[in-house]
């Protein structure tokens, strides 16, 4: 092609397959980077980045705009789910001075206080507890032992116990469902294990944390042998939710990762050490 010719058609129909094959190019790539993003944010959440002391509802509502929590799909195991965060709890957790005021009978009338006070970390499902809860963890009020509770198809309130948590001091903690069993890790070591005797029972509820409420009340039906006295004294960090069951090393890594220095909320901390390996001489797993 001479100076000042115009391009031939060969050229031109050449230059143009390469610029549509660029335009797929890029179009192939937008859409894998899309999916890609839509299947990593069905199989984890980020619910709480940063570090704080406030009182958060995770809504479930696609509408909402907040991460959603998709159940665990096609897993060998059967239903399977993962919670990660760390946790500040201070002293001022342990008082059960508003016990008397509840009552066992579901009736809301003043009675008998329950054997056992429970303070609210954080939970899924129903917002005063009941009947949703899966996961709920609480730290009992008159000893420093956490309780997570776990629905099942023929029971509300199951539960399994960790005992001597530390207080005033950050610690790491993951539970774990995979099929029947639910694994609850300290700082990154399993300290106890439950076994469901029928299948787990997930549900679509919102996430709440450092709820408030007490429980029972008015609205309850239930026989209950426990009472949720508000939230405890604590400080929550990177609270995550992953749809599988986590593995020892993922666990690991996400322990080493520490709090976040980020504080939100106005709450002031120091991130003081962790739980030191020897928490753990005598302590018994559950089995």
């Amino acid at each position: 092609m001479q100076a000042g010719e115009p391009p031939s058609l060969l050229f031109q129909i050449a230059i143009t397959l390469v610029a549509l094959l660029v335009v797929y190019g890029v179009m192939t790539l937008v859409d894998t980077s899309i999916t890609s993003y839509e299947a990593a944010s069905k199989v984890s959440a980020v619910l709480i980045p940063d570090t704080t002391g406030d009182a958060t509802t995770i809504p479930q509502s696609p509408q909402s705009g907040a991460p959603l929590l998709y159940p665990s799909s096609n897993q060998m195991t059967g239903q399977e789910f993962s919670y990660s965060c760390f946790l500040n709890i201070t002293d001022d957790t342990f008082s059960t001075s508003r016990a008397t005021t509840c009552s066992t009978s579901g009736s809301g009338s003043s009675g008998t206080p329950s054997t056992t006070v429970l303070k609210h970390i954080f939970s899924k499902g129903a917002a005063n507890s009941f009947p949703l809860m899966a996961p709920g963890l609480f730290c009992r009020a008159d000893k420093n032992t956490l309780r997570v509770y776990m629905n099942t198809t023929d029971r509300w309130n199951n539960f399994v116990e960790v005992d001597n948590v530390p207080i005033k001091k950050w610690f790491h903690i993951a539970i774990v469902l995979t099929g029947n069993y639910l694994d609850i890790y300290i700082n990154g070591n399993v300290a106890n294990r439950t076994k469901f005797t029928t299948v787990p029972k997930i549900n679509f509820g919102p996430v709440y944390v450092l709820n408030n409420r007490h429980f029972p009340d008015s609205s309850t039906t239930a026989q209950v042998d426990f009472v949720v006295d508000g939230a405890a004294k604590a400080m929550i960090s990177r609270l995550q939710y992953f749809a599988y069951a986590m593995n020892y090393s993922q666990i690991d890594a996400l322990y080493r990762q520490g709090p976040s220095s980020t504080v939100s909320g106005g709450v002031t901390t120091q991130l003081v050490p962790y739980m030191v390996d020897t928490w753990w001489t005598g302590q018994t797993p559950g089995k």
